[in-house]
């Protein structure tokens, strides 16, 4: 994915599951990092309403411990905890 402005300047380059098969997720995944950047006007309500709509859905379709996290200047720092799967 390319993140870029109307102006065409672009922001970021994620490549999504191109750069390895190792690291796809799949079936035997039981840990993975969502990361989502922004820095619009509407920044913080968007990220906050995807983080939502992500955990949401992961734990609709995977039963799945979300652990949403947003980082700022105060909070800078997230920790991850890897879950055995099945385990509560």
């Amino acid at each position: 994915m390319i993140f870029a402005d109307d102006a065409k300047r672009v922001h970021a380059r994620r490549w999504t599951n191109r750069q390895s098969g190792s690291s796809a997720v799949r079936e035997s995944t039981s840990s993975v990092l969502i990361v989502s950047e922004a820095l619009h006007e509407t920044a913080g309500e968007d990220v906050r309403r995807l983080m939502d709509d992500l955990s949401r859905g992961i734990d609709a379709v995977w039963g799945s411990m979300t652990s949403p996290t947003i980082l700022t200047a105060d909070a800078p720092v997230f920790t991850i905890n890897h879950h055995t799967p099945g385990a509560a």
